[in-house]
């Protein structure tokens, strides 16, 4: 999924997210990205609080983990995600019933 800030009229994501959490998204999504090769070596598969090019916190739990960094303040912003190889392929699939 990418995430953009630079429109500033309400589309999509924008329209529920506040324009400084989504730049705040963006940013971290995209030294994330960065660091894919490296966090795979140190992390596969296991889900990360990262950071500004860090990672803060891990574990292959991902509800221990958001339960472990949220606890202290539920209100902050965090960028938790899971450290797969490649990005994961967004699919959606659907049927159209009654035409027949």
């Amino acid at each position: 999924m990418t995430l953009s800030a630079e429109n500033t009229k309400p589309k999509g994501l924008e329209q529920y997210i506040d324009a400084a959490v989504l730049a705040y998204l963006e940013r971290q999504q995209g030294l994330f990205d960065a660091s894919r090769t490296e966090l795979f070596k140190a992390h596969p598969r296991q889900f990360v609080w990262f950071e500004d090019g860090m990672v803060l916190d891990a574990d292959i739990d991902e509800d221990a983990l958001f339960e472990r960094v949220m606890g202290p303040d539920p209100d902050r912003m965090v960028f938790i995600a899971q450290v797969l190889e490649t990005e994961p392929q967004r699919m959606v699939r659907y049927a159209v019933l009654g035409q027949g």
